[in-house]
């Protein structure tokens, strides 16, 4: 565990690959306040600290108290030539692949990383650029391992994040009352695996660019079974068969996510 609040700070930034005059100017604080904050001079508080953790890619809860540092960070936390090959060699275990393997989904050398693994009496280093390749192949590896939540569940939290209640959504999609839309919210009532397209339209209207950070239209189309990741390849066909809806619905929705573009 990486001993103190300003080790784990001076630690996320260094993974992040973001300079102290980089993040000063993301978190709107001189350079002199990162560098206190990472010496122990001074600690971020509050909302702060969330934003620290948001830009650095770690958990607000890792930065305060160091625990279980390695299931929450992407890259190696020890940052040594044993540091990392260890690093590598877990996450080869863990997401059931080869050295070879994770070399190809990060896109670089298979043998840089194999020599770098298996030759340790051979000086080899691995550069900064290669493991924030390979960091960035896991990270997208164990997110897609990750079971996305329930429909219902999502549509809860986006609601929550917007900051309405039952009775405002259920109210700006004509439904009855709060109990009429309790349902889509509720594992038990509802069994869909996807809300049924004519509703998310009206989602998308009431629910894109509320909240913190702002809802995108492409987390609302996934409560379709549309992924934000995937809609710029979606076509009229693909919309419609996948979703079991008519032409005309297809064109309505290729229409609203070209209008959305990449958000």
């Amino acid at each position: 565990m990486t001993e103190t609040l300003g080790d784990r700070l001076k630690l996320a930034r260094g993974q992040a690959e973001i300079s102290q005059d980089k993040a000063a100017e993301a978190l709107k604080v001189s350079r002199a306040a990162i560098s206190q904050w990472e010496t122990g001079e001074a600690q971020p508080q509050g909302k702060r600290l969330k934003d620290i953790a948001k830009l650095y890619g770690v958990p607000a809860g890792w930065l305060v108290t160091g625990i279980a540092s390695e299931k929450y960070m992407t890259g190696p936390t020890d940052l040594s030539s044993n540091g990392i090959r260890a690093w590598l060699l877990a996450k080869c275990e863990s997401l059931d692949l080869t050295p070879t393997s994770l070399a190809k989904e990060a896109e670089v050398d298979p043998s840089t990383i194999n020599r770098f693994i298996y030759h340790e009496n051979v000086r080899h280093r691995l550069s900064t650029r290669t493991i924030q390749k390979v960091r960035e192949a896991v990270a997208r590896l164990e997110g897609a391992a990750i079971a996305a939540p329930s429909v219902t569940a999502a549509l809860r939290q986006l609601r929550v994040r917007a900051g309405l209640s039952m009775d405002d959504v259920a109210a700006a999609l004509g439904l009855k009352g709060p109990s009429s839309y309790q349902r889509y919210e509720d594992a038990a009532l509802y069994k869909g695996k996807y809300l049924p397209v004519e509703m998310v339209e009206l989602l998308d209207a009431i629910l894109v660019g509320k909240g913190e950070p702002p809802i995108t239209s492409g987390e609302i189309w996934a409560l379709a079974g549309i992924p934000a990741a995937d809609r710029r390849g979606y076509n009229l066909v693909h919309i419609e068969i996948s979703q079991h809806v008519t032409i005309d619905q297809a064109a309505r929705i290729f229409a609203i996510l070209n209008e959305r573009g990449a958000g």
